[in-house]
């Protein structure tokens, strides 16, 4: 049964269960005098309504009304019977009993006439199953439209032609209770309005965006990369100040919108619907990834096919595939099950981390070796890290698990995480590092890089770094390195001043 079919049912049975007594006690709102709304209970509303017939001239027309629920919603719905009154036989007048109406119901929500057409967005009625009864016919079920419409299909109905009126009974059942609905849009608040923030997101000097505040706990609660950052060891964890440099601001600020209220500030189009992925991505928001694959599959065209194909190959995961990586990162970073631990120096007060035998011997021959082998961490379980900083190896761990490391890469961390990775052979990391370096060629730090890269065996860097001294070359040669490089790497020295005179 799907999930608007069983709200229906549920609803149904509630409607047919409430009493008088239950229908006088519960809440009712001020709406237009023809239009009576009552408040049931967990989101559900009975709206009453009349349909004149005293005054109908023509054979087909309309009559509508529009009403708020003001308690609870900032925006208009307006109710709308179309109709056909059905020829009568030969030998029939017009008001005989068998004389019927044809039918059909719509619902819409409408702009509030303050808001300058603008819909204001509540969160409760994008999905809510809608039925009536109109005089005497059975229960009919409104089917939902975009754009918060729903409608029904044409029925019959045979109208009491003493009577100048058909009552008309509508039923709303709101996806969440009122209160839910009113949390959903205070959590909203706090972000929107920017209220007792106790972090803040900044972006790069050039970029001349202000900067934005969040909630730690509830960031943490809806991504386990915020939960990470703010609850573990990295620098956001005391300073709660962090600085966004590879997403960009305007999308960056509708992932935090929806992270709070469950869509973006602005529609998913062709052009915010990828980047906006790639940072759900990043920061594990699995809900807006589907809503932007969803959006992105209806954008499929001729100009367009192939680019989406290289963006689904390179992000596509399984559902299970998804899971397990998660799971798999939350074994460590929540230290849970932990059979093996890592301790530091005694000169470095770090806390010993936990970690788990047979998934760092499935990433590393090195700590396959280490755990399966004749080294006394085989029967121990304990090892003590002396040639790594606490805070590179911790790094190293976290991309083991969960393949990216708890803090990005940048020029300070990405030479000792390449030494770190090369030490347990996890190349994938070292790849990056290397991808990483290739970018931070400069005036600067060319010198040191290409003396760093030739050390350490990373051919395409050190190529890289010769080819920047090499176009640069009388700025290169009045640093002081370079006469360091002179003395200590002769040999690169000579290669380099070669490289210059080509």
């Amino acid at each position: 049964m799907s999930e608007k079919k069983s709200v229906l049912l549920e609803a149904s049975t509630k409607m047919a269960s409430l009493s008088d007594s239950d229908v006088s006690s519960s809440i009712s709102v001020n709406v237009p005098s023809d239009v009576q709304v009552t408040a049931l209970s967990d989101g559900l509303y009975h709206i009453k309504w009349v349909f004149d017939i005293s005054s109908i001239e023509n054979a087909r027309g309309s009559q509508e009304t529009t009403f708020r629920l003001d308690q609870y919603s900032s925006a208009f719905y307006k109710l709308t019977l179309k109709y056909y009154k059905q020829d009568p036989e030969p030998d029939q007048c017009e008001c005989s009993p068998d004389t019927q109406f044809m039918m059909n119901l719509k619902l819409k929500r409408e702009a509030c006439p303050t808001s300058q057409g603008l819909i204001s967005m509540d969160g409760r009625d994008q999905s809510a199953a809608v039925w009536a009864r109109v005089g005497r016919c059975q229960k009919i079920i409104l089917d939902q439209l975009p754009y918060i419409v729903w409608k029904s299909e044409t029925f019959p109905v045979i109208p009491d032609w003493d009577a100048t009126e058909i009552p008309c009974q509508f039923w709303i059942k709101f996806y969440q209770s009122v209160g839910e609905i009113n949390a959903h849009r205070q959590f909203t608040n706090l972000y929107v309005n920017q209220l007792n923030c106790d972090v803040t997101f900044s972006f790069d000097e050039i970029n001349e965006d202000e900067p934005i505040g969040g909630h730690v706990f509830l960031l943490s609660a809806r991504s386990s990369i915020f939960a990470a950052m703010f609850h573990g060891e990295m620098q956001e964890t005391s300073t709660r100040k962090v600085c966004i440099k590879d997403i960009k601001p305007d999308i960056f600020k509708q992932l935090l919108h929806y992270i709070y209220s469950g869509r973006t500030s602005t529609k998913l189009s062709e052009e915010n619907a990828q980047p906006l992925f790639v940072a759900a991505d990043m920061y594990d928001i699995e809900d807006l990834k589907d809503e932007c694959v969803q959006f992105l599959l209806t954008c499929i065209k001729l100009e367009n096919a192939i680019n989406l194909i290289k963006f689904w190959i390179k992000f596509y995961q399984s559902v299970g595939e998804i899971n397990a990586h998660r799971q798999f990162t939350n074994l460590y970073v929540n230290q849970l099950n932990c059979d093996v631990t890592f301790s530091f120096d005694e000169i470095n007060e770090d806390e010993p981390i936990g970690g788990h035998v047979f998934l760092l011997s499935a990433r590393s021959s090195i700590f396959a070796a280490m755990f399966h082998g004749e080294m006394q961490e085989t029967s121990t379980r304990k090892v003590c890290i002396k040639d790594i900083k606490p805070d590179i190896f911790k790094q190293l761990l976290h991309y083991i698990y969960s393949g990216r490391t708890s803090t990005k890469l940048s020029e300070e961390n990405a030479q000792p995480l390449f030494v770190a990775a090369d030490m347990y052979d996890i190349e994938d990391l070292k790849d990056e590092c290397v991808q990483f370096l290739l970018t931070c060629i400069k005036l600067e730090n060319a010198i040191n890089l290409m003396a760093w890269a030739h050390v350490h065996a990373v051919d395409s860097l050190k190529e890289a770094a010769l080819a920047f001294v090499a176009s640069h070359g009388k700025e290169i040669c009045k640093q002081d390195d370079w006469e360091r490089l002179i003395k200590n790497y002769p040999d690169l020295c000579l290669l380099a001043t070669r490289s210059m005179w080509k």
